[in-house]
């Protein structure tokens, strides 16, 4: 009895051994709850972490592709201007014959389709409203990847049908234009199809547009 009244006597002067009546431990206990609290802390901070890898990772995929973009405008730009090149020199080199004629026809046709896709690079660069208009309204296939890509694809087979008279009098320069359009009309494809972030954003020129989404700012990334 003595023993039991002691220990009784003991647990009212601990307040750490008996909490108050009808009162849990996790309440009185001020080092449980700090436990509690510092767990709920490192669980929250933990989860964010991969969340923001995401989003800089993603972030870093979206620059790389506008770099991306950038580059093949001006890889664009120098096919238009070997093609251009290969068609005006091959109308000059030309003799007025009827066996000839075919290769005056297919010269003359490189350079209007290396001048499409020069004036286009030329907008999306600097939109300029009466052309872009006018552009978006007879060539709307040179505003997307895909579509583009096809387009290159399609004008190389027709340069490649001249590399054997070679009427532009430059060695090569034939071969030179019609393999860097069918490689860069596969990149085009290749590139949307496998990179996402190219095509989210990619943004053709709008300058001249009837809408909201007109823009007569530049494209340059």
């Amino acid at each position: 009895n003595r023993n039991s009244a002691r220990s009784k006597n003991q647990n009212k002067n601990n307040p750490l051994t008996m909490p108050p009546y009808g009162e849990p431990d996790w309440v009185t206990t001020s080092g449980n709850a700090q436990t509690t609290q510092d767990a709920g802390v490192g669980l929250g901070s933990s989860a964010a972490v991969p969340v923001a890898d995401k989003k800089e990772e993603g972030s870093k995929s979206r620059r790389n592709a506008r770099i991306f973009l950038v580059f093949l405008s001006f890889f664009n730009v120098a096919l238009a201007a070997a093609m251009g090149a290969l068609g005006i020199l091959s109308c000059i080199n030309t003799t007025a014959t009827i066996d000839e004629l075919t290769d005056m026809m297919l010269g003359i046709y490189m350079a209007i389709f290396a001048g499409i896709l020069f004036v286009y690079e030329l907008c999306w660069w600097q939109p300029i409203p009466a052309i872009n208009r006018a552009f978006r309204k007879n060539f709307g296939f040179m505003y997307g990847l895909n579509s583009k890509g096809f387009y290159l694809i399609f004008i190389a087979f027709l340069t490649l049908g001249l590399t054997d008279s070679n009427n532009s009098g430059v060695d090569g320069l034939d071969w030179v234009a019609g393999i860097g359009w069918l490689a860069f009309g596969v990149l085009h494809i290749a590139v949307a199809l496998t990179w996402p972030e190219t095509v989210d954003v990619y943004r053709p020129p709008t300058a001249g547009l009837d809408g909201p989404d007109e823009d007569e700012t530049p494209n340059v990334v």
